[in-house]
């Protein structure tokens, strides 16, 4: 039986301390917890949030298919959430979530907040990352006087598995993401046939 919290591994006192980059096995295997971070940027506390997740090229069905990220199960740390329905269902790529903690009994008030975590299998390079909501293009969070407040590309973040991960994801705590370009390893001889030589 495992006693471990997850949810409470998952804490960091900084934002800028999450990792964003990550190989391709670890000791035991493919294998990772990925946390669904909110950090409360200025606002004094934290009740909910509203994001979209995106894996493997957002193709449906591809939750467990043995190729790029894998998920095989979402675990919720907050108190409640509120999976948006739409053409892939949460913890599916182009899945949308609403994730709230109770604003009278668990009001977030450190920096970062745990909402969760995919365990996943990485088999081969893929980006994991943060998206707006499918169903209304948004991505907020919300404080515990229940006003929200909107978040732009550059506030979302990504996790970028690559052999001896060489390529970097991007942390929004660091750095603005919403410039960021995907890059796709290729041969010699791809890019001679791709410009016609």
């Amino acid at each position: 039986m495992v006693t471990k919290n997850q949810c409470a591994s998952g804490r960091l006192d900084r934002c800028d301390q999450a990792l964003t980059a990550a190989g391709l096995s670890t000791p035991d295997g493919p294998f990772y917890y990925l946390y669904l971070l909110a950090a409360r940027g200025t606002q004094p506390t934290m009740s909910g949030l509203m994001v979209g997740i995106d894996y493997e090229s957002r193709a449906a069905g591809d939750v467990n298919n043995g190729t790029g990220v894998d998920v095989f199960s979402w675990t919720l740390c907050a108190t409640a959430e509120y999976i948006r329905a739409t053409t892939n269902t949460w913890p599916e790529p182009g899945g949308s979530n609403i994730i709230v903690w109770n604003y009278i009994d668990d009001c977030q008030t450190s920096e970062i907040a745990v909402a969760g975590y995919f365990y996943t299998g990485v088999y081969s390079p893929d980006r994991f990352r943060l998206t707006p909501d499918e169903l209304s293009n948004d991505v907020q969070v919300s404080n515990c006087d229940l006003q929200g407040f909107d978040l732009a590309a550059k506030d979302l973040g990504y996790v970028e598995f690559s052999d001896g991960a060489k390529a970097r994801g991007c942390n929004p705590c660091l750095v603005d993401c919403s410039g960021a370009v995907t890059v796709a390893p290729t041969t010699w001889s791809r890019i001679k046939t791709l410009i016609g030589k």
